[in-house]
């Protein structure tokens, strides 16, 4: 069955509490229909996303009907399919939509949804460690593809497949993963790592 793209809700209940950062949202879907509940242009998603401006939201859906819903997560530029997978009757899924991305539930028969909304939790601000002493070791790659790594106000080295690369580096120097519109720090200097000591940089994300 073709599902329709449905733009308009039929029934919607929200409510906003706005003292713990949750936003919760049901809405009924028509049979044969797919609704848009997070990327869309104004007036086209089926319930106002409460965070519009952070980077990524957890979406907790619970489906409150009898039957299986679909549940899609694709990409808003290129439109490509990131995820997609069957809801159970009455289960429950939690997933993590990024500012770029568009969360879509189908329904082959009328479903009833519910959304809740919220915030990821803040990462832990870890203590910068200033140390003058530096420690010798080598980032392998034992994968087949090149690893981009950024190390600040040291070099932003190009891991190739299935290479090793030496570095030298103060305690509390820390290391991050550098692809296209991911920036995430896999790895701090610490005592831990011993001189001569080899770490598999795929194994740190």
């Amino acid at each position: 069955m073709n599902l329709k793209l449905s733009i308009i809700t039929l029934f919607s209940f929200s409510i906003i509490l706005g003292s713990c950062g949750v936003s919760m949202h049901t809405v009924r879907i028509p049979e044969g229909n797919s609704m848009l509940l997070i990327g869309g242009k104004d007036g086209q998603n089926g319930m106002i996303n409460p965070y519009p401006n952070a980077p990524e939201v957890i979406a907790t859906v619970k489906n409150k009907s009898a039957y299986p819903v679909g549940v899609r997560v694709m990409d808003k530029a290129n439109k490509n399919q990131i995820k997609r997978f069957g809801l159970r009757k009455f289960g429950v899924a939690k997933l993590t939509i990024e500012k770029d991305q568009r969360l879509l539930i189908d329904a082959n028969r009328a479903a009833k949804v519910k959304v809740t909304y919220s915030l990821p939790a803040p990462k832990p601000v870890v203590p910068k460690i200033i140390s003058s002493k530096t420690i010798s070791f080598y980032l392998i790659n034992t994968t087949n593809k090149s690893i981009p790594l950024k190390i600040p106000g040291v070099m932003n080295p190009n891991l190739s497949p299935n290479s090793e690369s030496k570095v030298n580096l103060t305690i509390g120097q820390e290391i991050f993963l550098n692809k296209v519109g991911r920036r995430k720090r896999i790895l701090v200097v610490t005592t831990d790592i011993k001189n001569g000591q080899k770490i598999d940089v795929s194994q740190l994300y």
